[in-house]
């Protein structure tokens, strides 16, 4: 697909008069030039990514670029356009609309809190930009809220597992209770869809589902962005763990399976990367809206950056195991380890190879992730005949290595730190009264105990000073509610 023409209403995205751009922008509303100013960074960095300085350049051979960049691009000049023309954010994006930022809470009634991680195991939330919906699998019949307190009975006969996304729309993962016949989707009143039928397993990437199990044989019917189960793109697997998936730039899904070699596809079955595949498994990463693929080359045994056709970036200066990559702010950070008998170096790497941090002890690094612009990675530690709840340790690293919060593996945090105002904001298990709280904590007043929780689920910022929790708390009468919480870090500082 050939990105728009800029002799059309939308602005050149490089070489065009910058203020020609500022007045066309503030023709528009206030609140959709966040997104469109977002949209036309992207169309920039996706054309600097392929070494051009305008998106109608992206269509020639040089470029490199493949269908889905040119069709993102498309997409992204649309979006601006329709803007431009209609004054309002495109139907299928206003949820990138400002974060909801007012206060909500859900009473459960009173509730036994000796026994609250029973209770608590029977709850789950799915966050939607603030506003967020609560599933109670321990109330007869089940039930969902949203945010408001409205109360949606479901089917007793099923039981509700996550909520998670198909497409743009927020599904039930269900099963009949009593049977182990699978899995199926049902929508938020507990009505069963079809497609996609039932299926004995799923495949997803953050909070979305990518990939659908068939129940014949082992192979998985890729999901599609808007949501359609891709019937006639089987992709065949050995095992049903044998494949992954990634989604870039919040619209492509990519996986990654084995047969007799790793061969990354999209949705639609087209090959990336090396058409040959590779012996060992790839990593997928992000940049610049764009996939991007880590892997070994088998010539020179050595670690190597791809872009999307697998044509080589940069080659990594490590001999260690990468096990994990991500991009933060368009640089590359990598988790690796190396065993040294008895023990296990575990390292982060920068994209230079420079070590960031390091422990030849027993931890393992689980998780690389970006809240709020810079990296926290998450590290797990198994102790041998420890007392009961202090088996697991969790710590939280920020990108330099420095300690952000420790504490025992516990279902009450969800989420990982979040960098906003400057420094990190975080859960900070304490216990009082024989039971575990998370307490929220900002690094700039470490003193301060922003609010007290059983279970944190969510943690997002609203902007640059704000940031909202939602969680299980007591209230004030000693009943049990879910509630969201913001906290405004200019506020505080003048407390």
């Amino acid at each position: 697909m050939i990105p728009r023409s800029p002799e059309q209403s939308i602005p050149e995205p490089q070489g065009f008069s910058f203020l020609e751009y500022d007045k066309a922008r503030e023709k528009i509303p206030e609140h959709t030039r966040a997104s469109v100013d977002a949209w036309r960074e992207e169309v920039l960095d996706i054309c600097r990514a392929h070494g051009v300085d305008h998106p109608s350049k992206l269509v020639t051979a040089e470029a490199h670029a493949s269908a889905q960049t040119l069709e993102r691009v498309q997409n992204l000049l649309d979006d601006i356009l329709y803007v431009f023309e209609h004054q309002k954010l495109p139907p299928e994006k206003r949820e990138t609309e400002p974060i909801d930022d007012e206060e909500y809470s859900i009473s459960l009634g009173r509730v036994d809190w000796r026994k609250m991680p029973a209770f608590s195991s029977d709850l789950s939330v799915c966050d939607q930009h603030g506003r967020f919906y609560l599933l109670n699998n321990g109330s007869n019949p089940p039930c969902l809220y949203d945010e408001q307190g409205n109360k949606q009975l479901l089917p007793k006969d099923y039981f509700y597992g996550e909520m998670i996304y198909l497409g743009p729309q927020p599904v039930l993962l269900t099963k009949r209770k009593g049977e182990d016949t699978g899995y199926f989707l049902t929508d938020l009143k507990g009505e069963r869809l079809d497609p996609p039928g039932t299926f004995v397993g799923w495949e997803s990437s953050g909070d979305h589902i990518t990939a659908i199990g068939s129940t014949s044989k082992k192979s998985y019917f890729p999901v599609a962005q808007d949501g359609t189960i891709l019937e006639d793109r089987e992709l065949e697997v050995k095992n049903f763990i044998d494949i992954e998936s990634e989604i870039v730039a919040g619209h492509t899904y990519f996986f990654i399976r084995e047969m007799s070699r790793w061969k990354i596809y999209t949705a639609e079955k087209i090959v990336m990367g090396n058409p040959d595949g590779y012996e060992e498994k790839p990593l997928l990463c992000e940049k610049d809206g764009c996939l991007t693929i880590v892997a070994r080359d088998e010539k020179d045994s050595c670690w190597w950056i791809y872009d999307e056709n697998g044509f080589p970036l940069k080659k990594i200066n490590t001999r260690l195991e990468i096990q994990r990559a991500i991009t933060v702010n368009g640089h590359y950070f990598f988790a690796a380890r190396k065993e040294e008998s008895p023990l296990i170096l575990e390292t982060l790497l920068n994209e230079q190879g420079s070590v960031r941090w390091q422990d030849r002890g027993g931890k393992r690094i689980q998780l690389l992730s970006s809240k709020g612009s810079t990296l926290t990675f998450l590290t797990h530690e198994v102790f041998d005949n420890a007392p009961p709840g202090r088996e697991i340790e969790d710590c939280y690293y920020d990108q330099q290595g420095k300690l952000i919060t420790c504490y025992f593996t516990h279902p009450q945090v969800q989420c990982p730190p979040l960098f906003i105002g400057g420094a990190h904001a975080y859960a900070f298990l304490r216990r009082e009264s024989g039971m575990d709280q998370a307490t929220i904590r900002h690094d700039s007043f470490p003193n301060v105990a922003l609010g007290i929780f059983k279970t944190i689920y969510a943690m997002e910022a609203i902007d640059e000073h704000r940031f909202y929790v939602i969680g299980l708390e007591q209230a004030e009468d000693g009943t049990c509610q879910i509630a969201k919480r913001v906290y405004d870090l200019r506020r505080i500082s003048k407390e």
